[in-house]
């Protein structure tokens, strides 16, 4: 019996090296803020919308947890952090995250990881607005 195609707007699966090919792609040619919100996304285990509302405040490194803010009825959490992606998230702050193409991301002071434009609606950027971009 055939598999069944994939519905309308359903993209299949990114396995091992690809989601990492796929990172580096949006990092090259879209920016270290895209790449490192799609990063988050699986290192945390939580939706888009969930990883641009992230602020710095909410990474403790030295009790290697992150705060995850109340979302779709689920009650805020602090997550604890692998050990390899709390050393990569601790070298993009150091560091950023270096773009060929696009504008350097630089992890903020204070304040969200992922500011919007002055004059949106809300204070962080959207999925909307990475959805359009990426």
């Amino acid at each position: 019996m055939p598999s069944k195609a994939p519905k309308l707007g359903q993209a299949n699966p990114l396995n091992g090296n690809r989601w990492i090919d796929w990172l580096h792609h949006v990092r090259d040619h879209y920016g270290g803020k895209y790449f490192l919100a799609l990063y988050l996304t699986q290192a945390l285990c939580i939706r888009i919308s969930q990883a641009l509302q992230l602020q710095a405040s909410h990474f403790d490194f030295k009790a290697q947890t992150v705060f995850i803010a109340a979302f779709k009825g689920h009650s805020a959490v602090k997550k604890p952090l692998v050990p390899s992606v709390r050393q990569a998230l601790q070298t993009i702050k150091l560091k950023g995250v270096d773009s060929s193409e696009k504008q350097n991301f630089q992890w903020p002071k204070r304040g969200y990881l992922f500011p919007a434009r002055r004059g949106a609606k809300k204070p962080y950027m959207t999925r909307f607005v990475v959805a359009h971009t990426v």
